[in-house]
């Protein structure tokens, strides 16, 4: 009977969750990417999970409170090593057992974050490719035009017209493509935001700007930050008990015994743990760090690309204008310069999601 009820008091927390979710989206007009992360991150059904989580460890804590409180003097080395351990180990790993699920909600809290903003500007991304990709299928109608009036004179052979057709039904092709990804992108922003997948979406407002990571010593925060980690606090915390439980196994016995040489190895075993998770840890935060470097320098060659296409756009203008090239070429010039121009954009969204993934993994609890 305890089991149906605490069911249904989380049923009701979920679906009450997920009406407010509901209600909140359904007063917003225009959405933007704060207000996004703010819904979602509230609204997570997740959170619900992790506060569960959260109040079983207690549980747990208390219960090894009162297990270490209960047990009384014992008689023979593993009987009392089996005490002391249930006096001072348990308690400790329960312990970090509770912190770890608390860590945990913040990790997920965190990881919802960095999900809306990576959707919410490949909306932004994928909405300038639309308008890229449409103001290049302008381009080539406008071709087949030309390509039509060559033929009609009989200066076009019959094969490059149908080139020319080919590349308008192409374009249009990859039109459609890009409007069908951006609503499988609304629908996956709808489902963060724990939205019904029928209810229609605010207008996305924001813009995909750039801002560099301030300089940053390295290798103080490699050495300061590797502790601000959940699997690096978990591994401390099984290391921590091994160590622990090795002491209290030197008082009673020797190596050789086996309780002793067990205990031995569960302790090498967690120490290569933890120092695993040390070393792991270092090296995403180092790689982490050289992506962006390695992307900074992708902004500004990016950045130059789309002013040299520009400059060669406006000299294709200028002999355009003076009748030294047709329209076709200028035309041509300009597709280039709106390439360039989306490809400064990505590499602007490559770099925000990156540096936003960066900023979260060295942020101090």
């Amino acid at each position: 009977m305890k089991k149906i009820v605490f069911l249904a008091v989380v049923i009701v927390m979920i679906v009450s969750t997920a009406v407010n979710a509901t209600a909140e989206s359904a007063d917003i007009k225009v959405l933007t990417l704060d207000e996004a992360i703010k819904l979602a991150v509230e609204n997570n059904r997740q959170n619900v999970i992790d506060d569960l989580e959260i109040k079983v460890k207690e549980s747990q804590l208390k219960q090894a409170q009162e297990n270490a409180d209960m047990t009384g003097d014992s008689y023979g080395a593993e009987r009392v090593l089996e005490s002391r351990i249930r006096k001072e180990v348990r308690i400790m790993e329960a312990e970090t057992a509770l912190e770890v699920a608390r860590l945990r909600k913040e990790d997920n809290r965190r990881r919802t974050a960095l999900d809306v903003r990576e959707v919410f500007y490949n909306i932004l991304l994928a909405e300038k490719e639309l308008d890229k990709e449409m103001q290049k299928l302008e381009i080539q109608k406008e071709k087949l035009e030309f390509a039509r009036s060559r033929y009609n004179t009989g200066s076009l052979s019959a094969e490059a017209l149908d080139e020319a057709e080919f590349r308008v039904i192409s374009k249009s092709a990859d039109v459609d493509n890009i409007r069908e990804k951006i609503r499988t992108l609304e629908l996956r922003l709808k489902i963060l935001l724990n939205m019904d997948l029928d209810e229609e979406l605010p207008e996305i407002k924001g813009e995909i700007k750039v801002e560099l990571l301030k300089d940053m010593d390295i290798e103080k925060i490699a050495d300061t930050r590797l502790q601000f980690d959940t699997s690096v606090y978990e591994a401390a915390g099984r290391y921590n008990a091994a160590n622990r439980t090795m002491q209290l196994t030197e008082e009673l016995f020797r190596a050789g015994q086996t309780t002793y040489d067990t205990n031995k190895s569960n302790l090498e075993k967690a120490l290569r743990d933890y120092e695993s998770a040390l070393r792991n840890r270092e090296v995403n935060i180092r790689n982490s760090y050289n992506d962006l470097l390695n992307m900074e320098d992708n902004l500004e060659l990016a950045d130059k690309y789309a002013g040299l296409c520009l400059k060669k756009l406006d000299v294709a203008k200028v002999r355009y204008d003076k009748g030294i090239i047709d329209k076709e070429s200028y035309l041509s010039a300009k597709e280039a310069y709106l390439d360039a121009l989306f490809s400064r954009e990505r590499a602007r969204f490559d770099y925000i999601i990156r540096k936003e993934s960066f900023l979260s993994m060295i942020e101090q609890r």
